[in-house]
């Protein structure tokens, strides 16, 4: 966040400035203009509350949507464009839910939840939301990449990697399904609560295709596979499948995560 205080500035004020705060000359400059008139303590509390906001919203949106809202002073029109979307099933867990303690239960959901941000975030995504024990994360910027399904099956590879192990020992797995086309992002709700989502014709394939997948194994729509390098080098297993809101059987791809080592 860029900053521009409006007034002297003494050395102690100076060293409350959180790290992600850069000072800027000029109110054109600034997301955000203080007041150091005031006395400093609450020069210190008002830093603190921007600071945490800021980080806060930045767990919502991408770095992107955060840097629109910071200059524009409001939120962006939702709008049509290309996406990458994926949704992402613990497989067995309301048997497991059933017959486990919620503390334990809680626990797998915080693990997966943590791994899942950790690597969709590395791989240029973000985690849209949670539904129950699923994951929905998103790429809106697939134009950015060579191989933009490549990106995101090693993104989803890659997560299964790494909680596999742990999974498997609580009798779980993990099922996925991911889709690439125009979608309707922005944020959606009432007047009183907002959620940055995307909805249309795409997110829904991907949905349905996560149901069709079994244990680590990721179904995408087969035409995926023409323009992706990466995915011309696994092992794809390919389907025709009924889907629920489709008017017509879809040719899918299927690859299992657990035949795939990635370097």
């Amino acid at each position: 966040m860029k900053i521009f205080f409006d007034g002297p500035l003494n050395p102690k004020m100076l060293s409350m400035i959180p790290k992600n705060f850069a000072v800027v000359n000029s109110k054109e400059e600034a997301d955000l203009i203080l007041d150091t008139s005031n006395t400093e303590k609450s020069f210190k509390n008002l830093l603190n509350v921007t600071s945490f906001l800021y980080e806060l919203i930045g767990k919502f949106v991408e770095p992107e949507v955060l840097e629109s809202i910071l200059k524009e002073k409001s939120l962006p029109e939702p709008c049509i464009k290309e996406i990458g979307v994926a949704f992402i099933d613990i497989r067995g867990f309301t048997r497991y839910a059933n017959k486990t303690s919620p503390q334990k239960v809680f626990q797998i959901l915080q693990d997966f939840a943590s791994e899942s941000e950790e690597t969709i975030l590395f791989y240029g995504g973000q985690i849209d939301k949670y539904i129950g024990d699923c994951a929905m994360a998103i790429w809106t910027n697939p134009e950015n990449y060579q191989d933009p399904t490549g990106v995101f099956i090693k993104a989803i590879i890659t997560l299964f990697h790494k909680i596999k192990n742990k999974f498997e020992a609580e009798n779980l797995s993990c099922g996925a399904g991911l889709n690439i086309g125009k979608a309707l992002i922005g944020f959606a709700g009432s007047n009183t609560m907002l959620d940055f989502t995307a909805i249309g014709h795409t997110v829904n394939i991907a949905a349905r295709l996560e149901s069709v997948a079994r244990s680590w194994e990721i179904a995408f729509p087969y035409k995926l596979l023409r323009d992706s390098q990466f995915l011309k080098t696994l092992p794809v297993q390919h389907e025709v499948v009924d889907v629920k809101g489709s008017p017509e059987p879809i040719e899918i791809g299927i690859v299992n995560a657990e035949y795939i080592k990635l370097q």
